[in-house]
């Protein structure tokens, strides 16, 4: 996946590095402000406001509630009396307990964000950053709406900066956060026409970023935000690589994630060490082995893997082709006709087999198995079901083990179980086409 980073304002480390032997650096990350893939988030919509003040005249108004640290933030919130007694025991009943919690109300992290609407399709949104209560204190942000299912761009939300309060390790630690607040409910679906009107989404800077010098390029490292608002970045899961000399993305499927190794300028490297607040991580490079093992392009397949596909697999050739979809996808239905070419132009090469991997939802196949028919789908079949609640680890299932998150994904792999090939999506049969014709001949 590209990623679009914007540079301006952004203040980052810079380090250099002979690199030799094995070597551990020290990263420090600064927040990217930019907001350009920021996930959007929505608040709950409060049913008691009786301790809110600065209310404006508005015939329509509601209290919306951003948790800012996930745990602490709805015990926080029942001590405040923002939610009930029921509503707070339906949320901990199943997510937690309260011990490790700060028990106290001197602490900020729920922030309250006031919507209204007034004449002219005006709607106001009003966020309490200094935690009174009271709306009248706190600075107006007005915004016409003629459409509630149109997203408002990012660049015309301004940047919000919130001072709260973090509770880590019985400690309470004072940070800033960075957020815009969206007047629309664009990407949600919110059956309520009242509540669609005063419904409000919230972006926050995107992740952390920290730069370093290998031999003689430049490389940017970003971590991922993870999906709280104010989150844990030891919990992470996702890694980004840019080439500030050339400009490249490096693109990893699956995605790359912190301690994972991977390939950089002849070595072997990954970020690890990642701090709860993403400030900072250690980055370790190693001599680079033979032979990487893994489930990426140019990776060797780790043996748990390998001995899991060979006893799933009918027969052995020089070169499998493994197709990951399902039934329910229609970018893998879009696909099946050019993945039949694939198949008629090789299926008489002893050299080639073509194996697909049904990842279907329910054991009810028939949806699966007319469109086996519909496609005449004469190669061999796995079929594999997703994991339900409560159900035992299936450790056999090829989807986990070769790390498939997004369908349809096409992997080849040579007699030696390395990954020649690997992408995702119905458009890739291009690449896929110019890379077996190498690799077979014609």
């Amino acid at each position: 996946m590209k990623i679009n980073f914007a540079l301006i304002g952004l203040f980052l480390c810079l380090h250099s590095l002979v690199l030799h032997g094995q070597d551990t650096l020290h990263l420090e990350f600064k927040a990217e402000p930019s907001f350009v893939t920021s996930a959007y988030r929505p608040g709950a919509l409060l049913k008691n406001t009786e301790k809110f003040t600065g209310i404006p005249d508005a015939a329509e108004w509601g209290v919306f509630l951003f948790n800012l640290q996930r745990k602490q933030s709805s015990h926080t919130s029942y001590k405040k009396g923002y939610l009930s007694e029921e509503e707070y025991q339906r949320i901990t009943s199943y997510k937690y307990d309260s011990l490790g919690l700060y028990k106290g109300t001197d602490i900020n992290n729920s922030l309250p964000v006031l919507s209204a609407l007034l004449p002219g399709n005006r709607k106001l949104i009003i966020p309490d950053v200094n935690f009174n209560n009271d709306f009248s204190d706190d600075k107006v942000y007005e915004h016409v709406v003629t459409d509630f299912d149109k997203r408002i761009p990012v660049d015309s939300l301004e940047t919000i900066e919130i001072d709260y309060d973090y509770y880590l390790v019985n400690r309470l630690i004072r940070k800033k956060l960075l957020l815009k607040l969206s007047p629309t409910s664009k990407g949600y679906g919110v059956p309520d026409s009242k509540v669609k009107r005063l419904f409000i989404l919230a972006l926050t800077d995107e992740g952390r970023v920290a730069r370093v010098k290998l031999k003689e390029a430049e490389y940017e490292f970003k971590l991922n935000h993870p999906d709280d608002i104010a989150a844990n970045y030891a919990l992470a899961d996702g890694l980004s690589i840019r080439n500030v000399s050339t400009g490249e993305t490096l693109e990893f499927n699956p995605e790359l994630k912190p301690n994972q190794f991977f390939p950089l300028e002849g070595k072997l490297v990954k970020i690890s060490n990642v701090n709860y607040f993403g400030d900072s991580a250690s980055l370790i490079i190693q001599q680079a082995a033979s032979d990487l093992l893994g489930v990426r392009q140019g990776e060797l397949l780790p043996d748990s893997t390998q001995q899991v596909l060979h006893k799933a697999l009918n027969k052995q050739a020089d070169y499998t082709l493994i197709d990951f979809w399902g039934s329910w996808c229609g970018p893998c239905i879009k696909a099946l006709p050019d993945l039949k070419k694939v198949y008629i132009k090789y299926k008489e090469n002893p050299n080639f087999q073509l194996v697909s991997v049904a990842y279907e939802q329910s054991r009810e196949l028939k949806a699966l198995n007319n469109l086996v028919e519909k496609h005449n789908i004469t190669w061999q079949n796995i079929v594999e079901y997703q994991q339900k609640q409560g159900e035992v680890f299936d450790y056999n299932r090829l989807v986990s083990h070769f790390s498939v998150n997004i369908f349809p994904t096409t992997i080849l792999l040579d007699k030696q179980g390395r990954i020649v090939y690997r992408d995702s999506g119905s458009d890739s049969f291009e690449r896929l086409n110019e890379v077996l014709r190498r690799e077979l001949g014609y």
